[in-house]
């Protein structure tokens, strides 16, 4: 159980006070009588001489003190138990030490935990997982449902014996489909229990056991030469596309001595998280922090005519929740993300909320509204698989929301009719749509709405609305 549901901000190591101060700093003592309570906002020194004259801050024992400005002898507007200490009383003549600055200043660091993500893939009929960051899992079919996955390294090697020289971490599992290799990314150095962020280790083929790497074995390990951290690596026919948070790589198949080769493809290249990018035949689409790319064997830029529509409205704290998916049937690329608008900060749930999709038949993009974290291509199951709020769905399974007509539309943008010089009039219009499909209702409609105005950039001066109903299915649907 490795991570959070979403990334969390906060204080790091030495980001609080954990005690000392410059051996010449200012101290003087509480003149207060009956002591200083634990929730009085003014205290009264001997002398104030020495002390900034406002937005100090003091030590008196464990408690840190901040306080506004110095009238007199007395510290006013004092905000007490700062820092993560504890307010308290203190007695008449205790030591008030000047820590506005000095070793152990308290100082504020952004820290931010990870997510909860899972890489897996099939060996055959069985599972390899990897919770990122953690161990790699191996679940046996032959053992049901029941049985929890393993840890590799309590697995037996082909041919018999123990294990050897598992990872012991890695960010992401995946298997060479036309080798039969097991390759971990970002993982633990071989013969060390070390991380690397950029290793990349092999094991023998056919064998999730054995990684010793001998003359009689396949294993082995690369390093990735740019970047600083793995991201993701995905798997086409011909080659693994590797990505790090700079750069793009391809990883193929190339037999003894080697067994894999590395070759850089692109540096300068974003990507937003780990299940960003996706791959369809030999083409590989992948969302960056701020653009769209697309590798048919060389990297590109997509054009994107609805990029600030997504990256406006992009939370960037939570980018790892991205997942990309492939929906084969009407050669779309989707993008589930998280929006800004459904942020944390802005009382949202901070989980993906609209989505983005890229018709790579049409060359067209669409967006809309839509919680997924997770995508799965038709294949396996007839239809799409997603995933949200612990409910699997099936996609592109009949033409109604689950009994009821599904309420959506489709806008477009504005269209011009020229130079700006001409005027339109429009008499009628003429639907060429279906509704075949359109089962649970005995007279399904579409509502069309024109909308007009005379310059670019002004309010719509009117709207008119028609609706068309389908009342027989022959001639007319046959024809549409």
């Amino acid at each position: 159980n490795v991570g959070l549901d979403s990334a969390i901000g906060g204080t790091g190591w030495s980001g609080g006070f954990w005690g000392g101060q410059l051996t010449s700093a200012q101290t003087n003592t509480i003149n207060m009588g009956g002591g200083l309570s634990a929730t009085a906002t003014t205290i009264t020194l001997t002398s104030s001489t020495g002390f900034p004259s406002s937005g100090g801050i003091v030590k008196i024992g464990t408690e840190l003190i901040i306080y506004s400005t110095v009238s007199s002898n007395d510290l006013t507007g004092c905000i007490r138990g700062s820092y993560g200490t504890t307010s308290a009383s203190h007695n008449n003549g205790a030591t008030v030490t000047d820590a506005t600055t000095g070793w152990g200043m308290p100082s504020t660091t952004t820290t931010t935990t990870e997510l909860r993500t899972w890489s897996h893939d099939n060996f055959g009929e069985d599972l390899l997982i990897n919770p990122r960051d953690s161990a790699v899992y191996y679940w046996d079919r032959t053992g049901g449902l029941t049985v929890r996955a393993v840890n590799i390294s309590t697995l037996t090697k082909v041919g018999g014996g123990a294990s050897s020289n598992c990872p012991t971490v890695a960010k992401q599992v995946l298997v060479s489909d036309n080798d039969r290799h097991i390759i971990a990314f970002g993982t633990n150095t071989y013969g060390s229990a070390d991380q690397d962020p950029l290793m990349i280790r092999w094991s023998t083929q056919a064998d999730p056991a054995n990684w010793e790497i001998t003359s009689t074995t396949t294993a082995g390990s690369l390093r990735l030469g740019s970047g600083s951290v793995f991201v993701q690596a995905v798997e086409t026919k011909r080659e693994i596309i590797v990505f790090t948070d700079t750069s793009v790589f391809s990883m193929r198949f190339i037999g003894d001595p080697l067994i894999f080769g590395l070759q850089t493809l692109a540096s300068n290249i974003t990507i937003v998280g780990p299940s960003s990018a996706v791959a369809t035949e030999d083409f590989v689409f992948w969302m960056g922090l701020d653009n769209f790319y697309l590798y048919t064997g060389q990297t590109q830029q997509l054009p994107c005519s609805v990029k600030d529509k997504v990256f406006n409205d992009f939370n960037l704290a939570q980018r790892e929740k991205v997942v990309a998916g492939v929906n084969s049937e009407f050669s779309e690329i989707i993008w589930y993300y998280p929006s800004q608008t459904n942020s944390i900060a802005n009382g949202g749930t901070g989980d993906n909320d609209k989505y983005v999709v890229y018709n790579y038949a049409e060359k067209v993009w669409y967006y809309g509204n839509l919680s997924r974290t997770a995508w799965v291509d038709r294949g396996i199951k007839a239809y799409p698989i997603g995933a949200s709020s612990n409910y699997l769905y099936n996609h592109e399974l009949g033409f109604d929301d689950d009994g009821s007509p599904i309420t959506s539309y489709i806008e477009s943008a504005p269209i011009d009719i020229g130079d700006g010089n001409k005027f339109s009039l429009i008499r009628k219009v003429i639907p060429d749509l279906t509704f075949d499909g359109s089962t649970n209702l005995s007279t399904p409609s579409a509502t069309f709405s024109i909308k007009t105005r005379n310059f670019p950039g002004v309010s719509f001066h009117e709207t008119i609305s028609g609706t068309s109903t389908r009342t027989a299915t022959s001639p007319v649907e046959q024809f549409t």
